[in-house]
């Protein structure tokens, strides 16, 4: 590549033309194929080793402005490379041409390595490539995490749902059986006993266990006998009773006794009967 400029023609070496192009590449440091002002002026800062502020600024706007042909305020690399040839093209003299070519370009120089540079971006993009997939993974695991937890919440759920029908219909069963048994008990047949006293009297009482022992009048048959029907009984079960005859207790000496109750120290006779099978 030539320019010509003034009567003189300036033309990058190939040494040249790789060193402006690795210039290029090194600083772009965000790849989006431009220079911006603060891409150039590290550029300048460092192949043209401005490290005085007062020099570095004025120099990359001098740069920026004879380069940046289309006033973007960004190089493309056409612009880079064919605007810095067109501003030595235009240099009469060496000491003019020294004072334009802040890059050194005209200098003897080392083509830049760019290498490291290549390296860099590779590292960079490996590195984004891991953290991307470090992402995805962390990503997909707490996705995996909250369906489980999910998961395990509805299956709790379920399972408090399920125990607490299964306590339900347990203690319903249980009323159940309970009310089951109160209707057995209350619908278990009662059995009827009949006491009797033959042995006269004008008024005949009769009173025990099947009462507390509250006496109550007896119905007169005939001659001197006198009954009472005992209602409402436990099948096979004792009872104890006493008669009470014109104001005198008495029992019946024609049935059977029990001599097992104690008043005092003093045996109490009192007449004992079976209850009938239901």
């Amino acid at each position: 590549m030539s320019v010509r400029g003034k009567g003189r023609v300036f033309r990058f070496s190939d040494e040249q033309y790789t060193s402006m192009s690795g210039y290029f590449t090194k600083y772009d440091q965000d790849h989006d194929g431009e220079l911006n002002f603060t891409e150039l002026r590290n550029l300048v800062r460092e192949v043209g080793q401005y490290q005085d502020g007062s020099d570095l600024d004025p120099n990359t706007q001098t740069l920026m402005k004879k380069l940046n042909a289309s006033g973007s305020g960004s190089l493309t690399f056409n612009e880079f490379l064919k605007g810095y040839e067109k501003m030595l093209a235009s240099a009469e003299g060496d000491e003019s041409l020294a004072s334009l070519d802040i890059l050194h370009v005209t200098a003897p120089v080392k083509p830049v390595d760019n290498k490291a540079a290549v390296k860099d971006a590779a590292d960079k993009a490996s590195a984004a490539k891991a953290a991307a997939e470090k992402a995805a993974k962390e990503a997909a695991d707490k996705e995996a995490a909250e369906k489980k937890a999910a998961a395990d919440k509805k299956a709790a759920a379920d399972k408090a749902a399920s125990d607490k029908a299964a306590a339900e219909k347990e203690e319903s069963d249980r009323r159940a059986a309970e009310e089951k048994k109160k209707s057995n008990a209350t619908n278990k047949k009662k059995v009827s006993v009949t006491l009797e006293w033959n042995h006269g009297g004008s008024k005949v009482l009769v009173g025990g266990t099947f009462n507390n022992w509250e006496l109550v009048p007896m119905n007169h048959q005939e001659g001197t006998k006198w009954i009472y029907v005992v209602r409402d009984q436990e099948p096979n079960t004792e009872l104890l009773y006493k008669f009470h005859v014109d104001g005198q207790w008495a029992e019946n000496g024609e049935k059977q006794l029990d001599e097992n109750e104690r008043i005092e120290g003093r045996v109490v006779v009192n007449n004992k009967i079976q209850t009938p099978s239901a």
